[in-house]
């Protein structure tokens, strides 16, 4: 009875081997994914016209920073915004009513500086009196401390 038990063992033990070497290398059968759906479009060749439909933000290329070299009021101004302009376009004025009063302060002032010039500059009645005492000091007829 030993011997048919352990005949009986070892013949578990290989069926169990056999079937564990026989799945091990088997295929697996693997299944294939489910088809997706597509949406299909079909395309025509249409005379396309002028127009359409979009969306998105409108920006300009190239930024300049626009100012004035003086400050004042503006009176006018002459672009507008996303207007085409060229080099040297007047854009804008300003109120020149500052700079005519600036310009009439600066002229009175130029014709204050002449007159100051005017009586600063040696008269030739007193040039002939100065002439008359330096010779008078170097002749010795005046002292030079009267003079």
């Amino acid at each position: 009875m030993m011997v048919l038990r352990s005949i009986r063992c070892r013949l578990f033990v290989a069926a169990t081997a056999a079937m564990f070497l026989v799945t091990a290398c088997s295929k697996e059968e693997v299944k294939a994914p489910p088809p997706r759906s597509v949406r299909v479009v079909k395309i025509q060749l249409e005379e396309a016209g002028i127009g359409g439909h979009a969306s998105g933000v409108i920006q300009s290329r190239y930024n300049a920073q626009v100012g004035f070299l003086v400050s004042g009021r503006l009176i006018e101004r002459k672009a507008d915004i996303g207007m085409v302009v060229k080099k040297g376009d007047v854009l804008a004025q300003i109120d020149p009513t500052d700079f005519k009063n600036k310009l009439t302060a600066a002229q009175s002032q130029v014709t204050s500086a002449q007159s100051e010039i005017a009586q600063a500059a040696p008269r030739p009645a007193l040039r002939a009196n100065a002439v008359r005492a330096v010779d008078a000091v170097r002749r010795g007829v005046v002292a030079y401390s009267s003079v």
